[in-house]
């Protein structure tokens, strides 16, 4: 049986609440919609650096939850 895990955006730490914010009000709801868009971060205009600490929790926290299955 596949076993859907969904996170918010919200649950990731390298998100300040007005990142969080602007994602939510764009319709990037799950973690999941940025590792399938990374554009959809575009609407954030993060420098290099913060975009790639987010992507790279975002990658941890869903590719975690796989491995526990």
């Amino acid at each position: 049986m596949d076993k859907a895990v969904f996170y918010p955006v919200t649950c990731l730490t390298t998100l300040t609440d007005v990142e969080e914010k602007t994602l939510l009000q764009n319709q990037i709801i799950l973690v999941k919609d940025i590792i399938n868009n990374k554009e959809a971060l575009k609407s954030l205009k993060l420098d290099s650096e913060k975009l790639r600490l987010v992507l790279e929790e975002a990658r941890e926290l869903i590719d975690y939850k796989l491995e526990e299955e």
